[in-house]
């Protein structure tokens, strides 16, 4: 029944591209935006279809843009290359910025995949102290359990959901192998989330409250989650869990046609109500 129902979807997902429109239509940036961040190597393409053709499904009405970073010469390289990583993460930002620049009420978010998520680390954390994001969704996660937030954090008026699941084989078996994206031999965010920094002040404190783990629950696998590395940028994961997350109100103040756009779309009817999100 699953790959009955991925199929047609990733044509129309497809077809949407190939024409320019649906979620990918610049016409829906004053509602917001969301950039895709995919994985190293052969991840890189991997959700750039489902994440927006799902996100529209849910009723999400901004633009979502992916954002390519992989060299194409495979995920290793991708994993390793560090001044790689710099450089596209100052080319994120600055596409953070003239988005920002552009529509400065509309909400801005980030959806990462495994290494994509340390290129979105490090584009937020660079951007300037006035530029706010939204929300940001990490799934897979290959940064570093003891990576320091706190200077991603400053820059996010809503939380940092992290995605996390024991049972994710790339994340236990090849990243003890190649390290992990900031290149450290520690255990993967993504497997049991992050650890605040042993000596926190209060500024910290009140920073990683934004942090919100969400672990693996049997209740995913009715999405096609089953715990493993890519799941979760399956369509139907997406549309019925992940969007929810960036489907927040508009910011104080926004414009009318904003507010008024908001108050017509939501999360999808038909999407269950999550179980409370862990802490």
């Amino acid at each position: 029944m699953a790959s009955r129902l991925y199929v047609p979807a990733l044509a129309a997902g497809w077809a949407c591209w190939a024409a320019g429109g649906c979620a990918y239509s610049p016409s829906r940036a004053p509602y917001g935006k969301t950039f895709y961040v995919g994985g190293a190597g052969n991840l890189g393409p991997v959700g750039t279809t489902d994440v927006a053709f799902a996100l529209q499904l849910a009723g999400y009405p901004g633009q979502v843009e992916p954002f390519i970073w992989q060299s194409g010469r495979g995920a290793v390289s991708d994993q390793l290359a560090v001044g790689r990583h710099l450089g596209k993460a100052g080319e994120l930002a600055a596409r953070m910025q003239a988005y920002l620049d552009a529509q400065p009420a509309a909400p801005l978010n980030v959806v990462a995949l495994s290494a994509g998520c340390g290129i979105t680390a490090l584009a937020i954390e660079s951007l300037p102290d006035r530029y706010k994001l939204n929300n940001v969704v990490f799934l897979g996660c290959s940064l570093s359990s003891r990576y320091d937030l706190t200077g991603m954090l400053r820059h996010l008026r809503g939380s940092l959901y992290v995605y996390t699941s024991r049972s994710d084989l790339v994340l236990s078996r090849i990243l003890p192998i190649t390290g992990t994206v900031d290149r450290t031999q520690d255990v993967a965010a993504g497997l049991y989330g992050f650890v605040a920094p042993a000596e926190v002040n209060e500024e910290g404190r009140r920073l990683y409250a934004k942090l919100v783990h969400i672990p693996w629950r049997r209740e995913f696998i009715k999405y096609g989650y089953f715990g493993q590395h890519i799941d979760t940028v399956g369509y139907r994961f997406i549309r019925h869990e992940v969007a929810q997350r960036i489907m927040t109100p508009p910011l104080q103040g926004a414009p009318a046609a904003l507010a008024r756009r908001w108050g017509q779309v939501g999360p999808a009817a038909d999407q269950p109500t999550s179980a409370p999100v862990q802490r």
